[in-house]
């Protein structure tokens, strides 16, 4: 059963919020006649056992996680807690286009005609490594992907290139130092090879090194 992994548990594994597994088995616990969930054994492609020798290469065993609630009843100051144990995961047979950012799919099944916006659209046509592997699950009118971008989007595009232009400057204003060392255009080459600065006349007998090591 394919499943998506809803909790960031170890994201230096590729065992993150979003990510595609494959659930193998369930262990549940039996408390007064019901069972509870209490671990599941998953494949996840982006997940590779260090142990070379290891029969199943990219599963993992995740437990429940519990964490809890907080919430009012109406016309009433008191605070409750809820204390909710759910194992990390949901079914992913489907998903949305938002969830779909970021993936490359062999075949896919979309909905044009449900899409909201022409940014979805794009999103759900561009998800499949081939026009082979694509099927539409049902017609759709042409202005969902003719379209231009909502109004919305374009405040919030703007919202963030005025952002990134404002952090740039605060960056070169709070590098100063640094850029009156290495100008600006020349950056990039502390990430391909050594480039050392004597410094000696700025701040003594000084010699700063830059380069991969940083």
């Amino acid at each position: 059963m394919p499943v998506f992994c809803t909790e960031n548990i170890a994201t230096e594994l590729g065992i993150s919020n979003g990510s595609p597994g494959t659930l193998v088995s369930v262990i549940f616990e039996e408390i007064n006649g019901r069972r509870y969930p209490i671990s599941a054994a998953v494949e996840f492609r982006a997940y590779k056992n260090s142990n070379p020798n290891a029969p199943h290469p990219h599963r993992v065993t995740l437990k429940a996680v519990t964490s809890q609630i907080h919430f009012r009843l109406p016309n009433s100051a008191t605070v409750y807690t809820a204390t909710r144990s759910q194992l990390p995961l949901i079914p992913a047979f489907a998903f949305t286009s938002h969830n779909a950012q970021g993936r490359s799919l062999d075949v896919c099944c979309i909905d044009l005609a449900g899409c909201s916006s022409i940014q979805s659209a794009y999103v759900m046509l561009s998800r499949v490594r081939h026009l082979d592997g694509l099927c539409i699950l049902r017609p759709f009118g042409l202005q969902r992907i003719r379209n231009h971008i909502s109004e919305e989007l374009r405040m919030e595009l703007q919202r963030t290139e005025l952002k990134a232009e404002r952090t740039k400057a605060y960056s070169r204003e709070r590098l100063s130092w640094f850029y009156s060392l290495v100008p600006e255009g020349q950056v990039e080459l502390l990430t391909r090879r050594e480039l050392e600065i004597d410094v000696a006349a700025l701040s003594g007998k000084c010699t700063c090194t830059f380069g991969n090591k940083l």
